[in-house]
């Protein structure tokens, strides 16, 4: 099996893009330290502990405790027999996740309870969006499926997203973005996708994404449904088994989306 395909079949197995070379590092080495992690996947000291500790939670991970510590992979296939059980749960939960979902889209205006782990957010959370991006640890995920209104306001807001992105990526932070061929073909934002592309943004064009949305790690979500061209409702999501939900959409139609090149 060459890397791309045992890359793939570790990402779908459960792996984020970031810990894949930390786990195959692992495999090689048998066990090894933090600074060789970091050594050998180039990957940012602190960012290889926050990765190791998610990957320990998830039992992809052991540390060995001793005078020097050090990490070792767990057997591949009792980590994945595991993973592969706790994906059927969770996709198995995340039915009845969107049915309540599907119950808020149809009566969003007139109703005061979002599901568990969805809440409506407002203009007044504006910087709070901002701080979780700022804060994101290792992968953000986005998709704009319309072009940005020429609103003075809406494209100010966008122009600070696009600088905290550009402050993540060379915070080598991966973040892989979608868009559909309209947005590309806009001038406005066919010159920011560039701008984000030079700084290390992955892009790719997809001719049918159903609504714009972004995953911040594994801790967040937020997607927004507009009602017309004018009206719209942006929710956040923080319920896992509906996080891994958005996420798995990512990974489908990032596979049958084209790149995205720099003009």
């Amino acid at each position: 099996m060459d890397v791309k395909h045992l890359d793939d079949k570790l990402r779908l197995l459960g792996l984020l893009d970031r810990e894949i070379p930390v786990y195959k590092v692992l495999l090689q080495l048998k066990q090894a330290r933090v600074s060789e992690i970091a050594e050998l996947t180039g990957i940012y000291r602190p960012n290889v502990y926050t990765l190791l500790k998610d990957m320990i939670e998830r039992g992809f991970v052991i540390s060995n405790k001793g005078r020097i510590k050090t990490f070792r992979a767990v057997e591949p296939g009792t980590a994945f027999q595991a993973a592969l059980e706790q994906r059927r749960r969770e996709l198995t939960q995340s039915e009845s996740i969107l049915q309540e979902l599907n119950e808020l889209f149809k009566h969003r205006r007139d109703s005061k309870k979002s599901p568990e782990g969805v809440e409506v957010l407002t203009m007044n959370h504006v910087d709070l969006v901002l701080e979780w991006i700022r804060n994101t640890e290792y992968e953000l995920l986005s998709i704009q499926n319309n072009v940005t209104p020429k609103r003075k306001a809406l494209r100010e807001h966008l122009q600070v997203i696009d600088k905290t992105e550009c402050d993540l990526l060379a915070r080598n932070v991966k973040i892989r973005s979608l868009y559909t061929p309209e947005v590309i073909s806009n001038s406005f934002e066919r010159h920011r996708i560039n701008k984000l592309i030079n700084a290390g943004e992955i892009a790719r064009c997809h001719p049918e994404i159903p609504m714009i949305f972004a995953v911040i790690d594994h801790s967040k979500a937020m997607f927004t449904v507009y009602s017309d061209a004018k009206h719209y409702t942006t929710y956040l999501v923080t319920a896992p088994t509906l996080i891994q939900v958005f996420r798995l959409a990512f990974e489908k139609l990032w596979d049958n989306a084209e790149p995205v090149t720099l003009s």
